[in-house]
C-alpha cells in the first residue's frame, strides 16, 4: 500500500541470470496500475525462463554484460533513457548500490541508518572506485524517521 497519491513507481529488477522465480510476488502484483515490473538481464540468457516471466507480465530488458557477466548498468540506464525513463531509485543490497556507485550512475544518496543490529554485507567494503574519485553527499539533510535518522542529499565526486 502506497502512503503517497500518485502513480507507483515500476519496479525493476537487475537479475543478470535471470534467475526470477515465476511464483515472485513481483509478477502476481504485476497488473496493478498497468505497472508491469521489468527484469533486466543479460543477452544470452535461457529463452525458455524469458517466455515463462514474460507470460506472467515482465517485461525483460536484455543489456550487454560487463566480463564478469553482470548487467552493463550505463548500457542498461541509456535503453531505458530510450523508454522514456528519466529517473530510477535504486534499492537494494550493497552489490547492486556499489555497482550503480562505481559506475558513476547515482546523483542523489537517502541514507537510512537504524538503531538495530543487523547481519549481512558490510556495504562498501574494500571498494575501489577505479580512479574516478569517491562520492561524497553534497547540500545533504537529516530527518528523524520513527526510530531510523534519515540522511540524504546529492553525491559530489571527489578527485582520489
Amino acid at each position: 500500500m502506497r502512503l503517497v497519491e500518485g502513480r507507483s513507481p515500476r519496479p525493476l529488477v537487475v537479475d543478470s541470470h535471470l534467475r526470477t522465480p515465476e511464483c515472485a510476488r513481483l509478477l502476481q502484483s504485476s497488473g496493478r496500475e498497468g505497472r508491469a515490473p521489468w527484469i533486466a538481464t543479460t543477452n544470452g540468457v535461457d529463452s525458455g525462463q524469458r517466455n515463462r516471466l514474460e507470460a506472467r507480465g515482465a517485461r525483460i530488458l536484455r543489456a550487454k554484460a560487463l566480463p564478469n557477466g553482470w548487467v552493463d548498468l550505463s548500457s542498461l540506464m541509456h535503453q531505458m533513457s530510450e523508454q522514456g525513463v528519466a529517473h530510477v531509485m535504486v534499492e537494494g543490497g550493497s552489490k547492486i548500490i556499489t555497482s550503480f556507485l562505481r559506475a558513476r550512475l547515482v546523483d542523489y544518496a537517502v541514507i537510512t541508518v537504524s538503531p538495530r543490529l543487523m547481519g549481512g554485507l558490510a556495504a562498501l567494503r574494500g571498494v575501489t572506485f577505479d580512479g574516478v574519485g569517491e562520492p561524497r553527499l553534497s547540500s545533504w539533510a537529516t530527518h528523524r524517521l520513527g526510530d531510523d535518522l534519515v540522511l540524504c542529499g546529492e553525491l559530489r565526486w571527489t578527485p582520489e
